[in-house]
């Protein structure tokens, strides 16, 4: 939350035409995550897909697998830190071995501080 008022607070004077005089109000040059963002996993551990100061615009995306033989559907839990942002559920995993399927996770964070996250199945082809 803190990063998305310090971003805020810095898009509104720009759009009011404030200038600075040391030259350094620039977006691309201040901004970064004040806060890890990512998702719990691994055994209801934090596990961070874009660290903490990192600089914005970001992307990152990881792999991730299932914990159970058979699962078909995952509740995926986003966080700012201890933060709950949200959360959604994939369906469709393909019935498997736990570990076998894959899951990417993907997220980031454009310019004006908005987060996109995307989660899917990836499917393995085999001849």
């Amino acid at each position: 939350m803190e990063g998305a008022v310090c971003g805020a607070t810095i898009e509104g004077a720009v759009a009011l035409g404030i200038i600075d005089p040391f030259g350094n109000l620039d977006l691309s040059t201040i901004q970064a995550t004040s806060h890890a963002i990512g998702i719990r996993a691994d055994g209801n551990k934090f596990v961070p897909m874009i660290p903490k100061n990192t600089r914005i615009p970001a992307c990152k995306d990881k792999l991730f697998t299932t914990i159970y033989d058979t699962q078909t559907a995952t509740l995926i839990l986003v966080y700012e830190e201890n933060q709950l942002l949200g959360y959604f559920k994939i369906t469709g995993i393909p019935a498997a071995r736990k570990g076998v399927p894959e899951i990417n996770m993907g997220m980031d964070i454009n310019a004006a501080n908005v987060l996109r996250v995307l989660a899917g199945v990836v499917l393995r082809v085999f001849p």
